[in-house]
């Protein structure tokens, strides 16, 4: 997970084109340290956000589904238009993909309206996919 998140972050600090060198050292500094998802038993702590908007959608969806994993990003450059979502609840269990994200577009329901898109990655917890 560490390393995805590494290279997403890259990847985004790539896209910004910083103009100067110190810009360019803080993007990557950013890039390489700022953590987006904790798992939900591991720590209580949030972990760092953005923008208020993105502690908002985490906070709805950890209340909502108890997961054991949550990624939330707002993916538009802090304006809140685009989120990307990586969820793993034991509430997936028994639920088709279509079904995991309804929930999820329930929950987010007045939230979603307000954005532009949505990337969503949904799963059962890995404890619960054997059973």
């Amino acid at each position: 997970m560490f390393l995805r998140s590494t290279v997403l972050a890259a990847r985004r600090a790539a896209a910004a084109r910083p103009t100067t060198l110190r810009s360019l050292q803080a993007t990557q500094l950013a890039a390489t340290s700022r953590t987006f998802s904790t798992p939900a038993a591991e720590s209580a702590a949030l972990p760092e956000f953005d923008t208020d908007a993105e502690r908002a959608v985490y906070l709805k969806l950890r209340s909502a589904l108890a997961p054991t994993a949550l990624e939330v990003r707002d993916v538009s450059g802090g304006c809140g238009a685009m989120y990307e979502l990586n969820i793993e609840s034991p509430q997936f269990a028994g639920m088709n993909k279509v079904q995991q994200q309804r929930l999820v577009n329930q929950v987010l329901k007045e939230d979603i309206a307000k954005w532009h898109g949505v990337r969503m990655t949904t799963k059962p917890s890995p404890a619960l996919q054997d059973a």
